[in-house]
């Protein structure tokens, strides 16, 4: 396991063996809150290709998550989520998680599952790959808020580094991810950390997004 670098916020491990499938999808749903049978079943799969293995398209929700909802580790909180609190809401906040996590398996490949941790805001999820932290940023609306937090931060870290010794010159980098090719092309600026611009797309009725990446206009 790769060491964590010192960043503005705590890094916890993870309460679960991550190096155990159930352990991972556990890790997971701390990290992202809820979850659809659909992105614990593409997880699954991209977990097992990790490890040089193969399983069934559904084996999340056709034997993993019965498992658990039977040892009352995970709950079903809608016809399509599982959450660990029974109680957890799926609002704007949570979609936005959801669509952090989507972003992240598009880009787990390397990525060891306990450096995934909860970002420091905005960043919904963030992890390290390549002895980069990778941050994950899906905004609400026009990305004005997120992007404004985000510059906070980028100047909150220059600061840190250059007045402390003892925090690590880690590279950082971005996914700030919008609803629409639109709300990309017009977000507000970019920032002076690498960043990737996407979306991240539902078709109707469709639990799985379609993941693009863009450079915005401005």
């Amino acid at each position: 396991m790769e060491t964590t670098p010192q960043l503005n916020f705590e890094y916890v491990p993870p309460k679960w063996n991550v190096d155990k499938l159930e352990g991972a999808v556990l890790h997971c749903l701390q990290v992202c809150g809820p979850l659809s049978g659909a992105a614990i079943n593409a997880f699954c799969q991209r977990y097992a290709y990790e490890r040089n293995k193969k399983l069934p398209e559904d084996y999340g929700t056709r034997s993993l998550i019965p498992r658990m909802l039977r040892a009352r580790k995970v709950f079903r909180i809608s016809e399509k989520l599982y959450a660990l609190n029974p109680l957890l809401p799926f609002d704007a906040n949570a979609r936005l998680r959801l669509d952090a996590f989507w972003t992240f398996l598009e880009n787990m490949e390397g990525v060891d599952i306990a450096s995934v941790i909860i970002g420091p805001p905005p960043a919904q999820i963030s992890y390290i790959k390549n002895n980069r932290i990778y941050h994950i940023i899906c905004c609400k609306d026009d990305g004005v808020f997120e992007m404004g937090m985000a510059a906070n931060l980028e100047l909150y870290m220059a600061h840190m580094l250059s007045s402390s010794k003892s925090v690590a010159q880690v590279e950082e980098r971005n996914f700030i991810m919008f609803k629409s090719k639109e709300l990309l092309e017009g977000a507000p600026y970019k920032l002076h950390t690498k960043s990737l611009y996407g979306v991240v797309e539902y078709a109707e009725g469709c639990e799985t997004p379609s993941i693009l990446f863009s450079v915005p206009q401005n």
